[in-house]
């Protein structure tokens, strides 16, 4: 099977639509990527709060599809409130080379995504710390893990991915990354 030029060029961070997220994405992460989307593998997501898990093909040809994409907004949903919003595609784009990057047949656990402010000010007042301008709020956030995988090497690959912001949590082994824009980095060290 090919791969059309757009999709090849989304892989390697130069085609997704006006943002190009990707672009100076290191070979070591890219060609894996562009491998496995040969393979058209599906990105496998589960949410551990609500027990659902989804495979999902995040193209046709080289268009995003459209019901992979409501998919993953349900599963990144505010699962406290029952709240789903479109959340920022980049966090997908990303999630998926990471994923074939560390593992083509793992599965990547959600641990949170789009958060309502009702949710954000109950996981403050049970000592979690949000932070006041979360990202989570706008949907262009995501605390995940990919189990059997280092979660400080997963951190360095999504730092490498330039998307925005990378906290690396180590005492509960997960990667909160963001769709920021400018890079951020904090909590545990990971370069």
């Amino acid at each position: 099977m090919s791969v059309s030029t757009s999709r090849r060029q989304f892989l390697m961070g130069l085609g997704l639509g006006a943002s190009a997220i990707f672009a100076g994405l290191p070979k070591c992460l890219a060609q894996p990527a562009v491998e496995a989307a040969q393979k058209s593998i599906p990105l496998r997501l589960l949410n551990p709060n609500t027990r659902e898990a989804y495979d999902l093909e995040l193209f046709i040809g080289d268009q995003w599809n459209p019901v992979a994409l409501q998919w993953c907004h349900w599963l990144m949903r505010d699962w406290r409130q029952q709240t789903a919003v479109e959340c920022d595609r980049r966090l997908y784009a990303a999630l998926y080379v990471l994923q074939r990057y560390f593992s083509e047949n793992g599965r990547i656990t959600i641990n949170s995504g789009f958060r309502t402010q009702k949710t954000q000010e109950a996981l403050r007042e049970a000592g979690y710390g949000p932070a006041v301008n979360s990202l989570h709020l706008r949907a262009k956030a995501v605390d995940f893990t990919l189990p059997g995988v280092s979660m400080r090497n997963v951190a360095r690959a999504t730092w490498a991915l330039k998307l925005g912001g990378v906290g690396y949590y180590e005492d509960m082994n997960f990667v909160h990354m963001d769709s920021r824009g400018a890079q951020a980095r904090w909590a545990d060290s990971f370069l």
